[in-house]
């Protein structure tokens, strides 16, 4: 199943961490195409306590071999299982909900230096590569974009 949406210019939109999809670029601006990724409807799978694990804390930094130990299978079945009922891997998962943190607490006002080490990137540069692969555009940019959209 396939959303398409349009946003006016300067608009942005969230989609839950838990919601398979994927973004891209349509143009050389700001417009995006987010595709939702079918998957089961095991709500209590036992890959949810990791799940839960990396929405509530995106920052803390957790092995795939910690994952493992906790859901009692071996890692390469561990990021298999993960991939198939959510679409990513485990290490993407988390990348995907730090992103989604720093747009909060960009949105909030905080420094982009502050939000890449409260969201648990090493430094900003990791933050701005990971941050323009998911999002498209710079945290610089994003938060031009979320001023010029609170002003209206």
């Amino acid at each position: 199943m396939s959303i398409r949406r349009q946003c006016r210019d300067g608009e942005y939109f969230s989609i839950c961490p838990d919601v398979c999809h994927s973004i891209e670029p349509v143009t050389e601006t700001y417009s995006l195409i987010s595709t939702c990724i079918p998957g089961n409807n095991n709500i209590f799978g036992e890959l949810d306590i990791i799940k839960k694990e990396i929405i509530g804390n995106p920052q803390l930094e957790i092995s795939v071999a910690e994952m493992s130990q906790k859901v009692n299978i071996s890692s390469y079945h561990l990021i298999r299982k993960f991939s198939n009922e959510n679409g990513l891997t485990p290490h993407k998962f988390q990348m995907q909900c730090r992103i989604r943190r720093s747009q909060e607490l960009l949105r909030e006002g905080y420094k982009v230096t502050d939000v890449a080490q409260m969201v648990g990137f090493c430094d900003q540069s990791h933050l701005d590569r990971v941050f323009r692969k998911q999002v498209g555009i710079t945290p610089e940019e994003y938060v031009k974009s979320a001023i010029l959209y609170n002003a209206e």
